[in-house]
């Protein structure tokens, strides 16, 4: 049974947009386990699919990049999961594929001058209600037990 959770991880970094897009470009080339399979120069974007393990099902990552101000550059990832995978593990493994992405950008970052101080990292929370309309569906056309809508439902509100 399978849920098309898209978790989104989102940073601010204190760079120009160019040198993010620069250094994002040469990392995701080089990362073991991710092809990179799509870039746009002109929207500033890549779609990034990561490799199946026998512990966690491959992704698409979409990443955006967006100009706040001339100090910071918003990067926002997307992950859908490739193959169906089993409930309780979608959102886990597909959020540490982004926060690695994350961790290996910024060791290229350090390279580049900052142009402001670095904001904290958020994660949209809005997701959250798309995925339990999501859930509810699903268990409204009995794809899911009330013990498993239940279940991923407290999982999602952190109850």
């Amino acid at each position: 049974m399978a849920i098309a959770l898209r978790p989104t991880l989102e940073k601010q970094l204190p760079y120009r947009i160019d040198d993010v897009f620069e250094a994002l470009s040469m990392v995701l080339s080089q990362m073991d386990g991710y092809t990179l399979q799509d870039v746009q120069s002109a929207t500033r974007s890549f779609r990034v699919k990561t490799k199946s393990t026998l512990t966690r099902s491959g992704a698409t990552i979409r990443i955006a990049l967006s100009s706040k101000d001339n100090n910071n550059v918003n990067v926002e990832m997307t992950a859908t999961p490739n193959v169906p995978t089993q409930l309780f593990d979608l959102g886990d493994s597909m959020t540490k594929s982004m926060e690695k992405i994350f961790q290996y950008l910024s060791l290229e970052l350090e390279k580049y001058q900052q142009t402001a101080t670095p904001i904290n990292e958020t994660t949209r929370d809005k997701d959250i209600v798309e995925q339990l309309q999501d859930l509810a569906q699903l268990y409204k056309e009995g794809i899911l037990t009330e013990e498993e809508f239940t279940a991923k439902k407290k999982q999602l509100l952190n109850i």
